[in-house]
């Protein structure tokens, strides 16, 4: 019995430690946001992310079905067709 106490004590004492951490490093957050203007939550400001995200891989599918149709008319690879618009096949 008293093994499960000194559990039960030790996973209290790290559950006040990480409340106390979330606090300081929400406390971080705050001062950081004064700091920069931020008034946008990060829930938003992630959703916002990964919606242009999304945009972005979307278009970018979209390019690469017509340069790969582009690619079969003249019977030649897509890095040929790249290298012709003076692009790069890798994504940076």
């Amino acid at each position: 019995m008293t093994d499960y106490i000194t559990l039960i004590k030790k996973k209290e004492q790290l559950l006040k430690e990480q409340e106390a951490e979330y606090e300081s490093l929400l406390k971080s957050y705050g001062q950081s946001c004064l700091k920069h203007g931020i008034t946008i939550p990060p829930k938003q400001i992630l959703a916002t992310h990964i919606s242009k995200l999304k945009e972005y891989n979307e278009l970018r599918d979209t390019g690469l079905k017509l340069i790969q149709l582009i690619a079969n008319e003249k019977n030649c690879p897509l890095k040929t067709i790249f290298e012709e618009m003076g692009h790069q096949m890798k994504d940076t």
